[in-house]
Parts: C-alpha cells; structure tokens; sequence
C-alpha cells in the first residue's frame, strides 16, 4: 500500500530532558501525499514497557482535532498544536529486562484502512513535586472510569456467560487456591512456632519509602519466652525487575536483581528468657535510579526480608515491600 501521508512531530523545546510535572509542547504536521478522508486525526502523549515481558501502556492525555471528519486533498499540509500536562510517574527507565518510555504519538484515523501513525521519544526524569506516587497498576484500576451502558437485552446473557465463565474457572482452579492456602498455612505457623519460643516480634522500619543514597533504619525488639541459642540474625534489602511474558499456562516470568545485600545484625548470640532484646540497623540504599513501579506485566521492586536463624526451631522470617522514591516529600531535594 502506498504512502498516504508524512507526519512530523517537532517540540517547542526540541533538546530538552523533561521532568514530572512539565509541560510537552509542540505541533504536529502532516503533509498529505494524497487525498485522504480522516474520522479524526488523534494526538496522545504515552508511556509504554518493551523489554522481554509483555508490553504495557497507557494513554495520559490526548486530543482530537476535530470531531466531525476531515479531508486532506493532495499535497496539502495540516497542523495541530499540542499540549500535554507530564505526570510525576512513571519515569523513563532503561533496565535489563525492562524498558519504560514516554511518547508523543500521532494517529490518523481512516475508515477501511490501516490508520497511519507516528511517535516522537521524550525523556521523562523526576522533577520536584510533593505529592510523588509510583505507578501502580492495580490502584490505577481503582480509579473511577466511564462506562458504557449496555441495554438489558445483552446485559442479561451477557451475565450469564461471564458467570457461567467464572464458575468454570473457580472450579478448575480450586486445586491452586488449596495449594495457596496450605503454603500460607506452613508459614504461618512455622512463624507462629517460632515466636513461641523468642516471642513476638516487632520489625519496624518506618514508612517504607527509601531514595537513591539515603539509609534505611530498622528496629527488631523481642522478649524471648525462654532461654535459647539464635545462630543470628540477618536482613536483606533486594531491588529486582519482574517481568511476565505469554499468559496462562505459556506465561514465563523473568527476574532480575538490580541491588541484593545482606547484612548480620548478631551472631551467635544467647538469649534469655524474659529480658527483652533491641537491635537496630542502618541499610545504606544505593545510588540507583530504579523507582518503585508495578503494571500488569512489568514490576520493579524493592523489599527488605528478616531472618533470625534459631537452631533446633522453624526460622522466623518476614518481608516487608519498600517503595523507591525519587525523593522524599517536602525534603527539598
């Protein structure tokens, strides 16, 4: 199929590095090659994942050059400024198996045929902004959206095929709900075995927010119920790409560790019973621009796990997810 048209997207600012917060600016030009009779002409402003995991994407913004439809005769050229509000995240990350970019994408939209279109890179970093949040897809799919209304005569079996669906579902997937249920059960009472013996536990590491070359402090406190050897205890802060290609029963998930080390608290260290035990550490985060982000398929993540070693008795063990900032809010930075 011939060419029907070039499409240019120039930025008002051409060279510059973007940060959250900013305004794209710019203005698209086509050039027509031959007539063309366009439904709409869409300029959008996207971020997407590419790498080895399934592709991810959202539409932040767009507009639409005119509702009703257009004709570009021969050799004639259209132009659409835009403008487009950046939001504080995601981020543009460049990783091993994970790749997040914004773009400026323009589509023309021509009935009974493919739709040309064209995308301009930007560079998005973090800018200073208070009310930073990483992009988390499932709290994205809390957020209130417009629905279509369907009418009552395809709502109904509509229902019903979609509930005859998730019955079949549930009932094919019992057995892995079971297996959950039991490996979460194992755990739980190992722990619980655990802290019969050294107590309850309190693991407290503030807020959870942590930054490129900042320190993270925790605190560990328990009062053993009886006297007892611990061979020690160690903490683990761990960032890793997660990504999942294929669905179903031919997905594959694949990771990453961007930063994983481990630290000893204590060693060998002999507890008795009722005195209560405090120990406090301070991790040192490294200079890593790797923020926290999670979409349906792509995850960077960051977590800090606690191990107490405890011969003769099930590990006490537990993960808390951390949440990578570019800053911290109101610190000036």
């Amino acid at each position: 199929m011939s060419k029907k048209a070039t499409i240019d997207i120039s930025l008002d600012d051409k060279d510059k590095i973007f940060k959250s917060g900013d305004v794209v600016s710019g203005k698209v030009t086509i050039s027509a090659i031959q007539e063309i009779k366009c439904n709409k002409i869409i300029v959008e402003l996207i971020w997407k994942t590419h790498g080895r995991g399934n592709r991810d994407s959202e539409v932040v913004d767009r507009i639409r050059d005119r509702e009703s439809k257009i004709t570009l005769t021969n050799h004639s050229t259209h132009t659409i400024d835009f403008s487009f509000n950046i939001p504080n995240s995601p981020l543009t990350y460049h990783g091993h198996y994970l790749n997040i970019d914004y773009y400026i994408r323009v589509t023309l939209d021509i009935p009974w045929a493919i739709d040309p279109e064209e995308s301009k890179e930007i560079l998005v970093q973090a800018g200073k902004i208070d009310n930073y949040l990483p992009f988390n897809y499932s709290e994205e799919q809390k957020k209130p959206k417009n629905k279509k209304k369907f009418p009552l005569i395809v709502t109904i079996p509509l229902g019903i095929i979609v509930g005859a669906l998730l019955i079949a579902l549930l009932i094919f997937a019992s057995w892995l709900f079971l297996i959950i249920g039991i490996v979460y059960g194992i755990k739980r009472a190992m722990k619980w075995y655990a802290e019969r013996k050294i107590g309850k536990v309190s693991l407290d590491c503030g807020n959870k927010i942590i930054y490129p070359n900042s320190k993270l402090k925790i605190n560990l406190n328990f009062t053993p119920k009886e006297k007892c050897q611990i061979n020690g205890i160690y903490s683990e802060l761990k960032g890793f790409e997660s990504v999942t290609s294929g669905s179903g029963t031919n997905s594959h998930t694949y990771s990453h560790d961007l930063h994983k080390e481990k630290v000893t608290l204590v060693s060998n260290y002999s507890c008795i019973r009722g005195n209560q035990l405090n120990f406090s550490h301070e991790i040192q985060i490294p200079d890593i621009q790797a923020y926290s982000f999670e979409s349906s398929s792509n995850r960077i993540k960051w977590e800090l796990k606690v191990h107490i070693d405890i011969p003769g008795c099930p590990d006490w063990r537990e993960t808390i997810q951390l949440s990578m900032y570019p800053s911290l809010p109101n610190d000036g930075r």
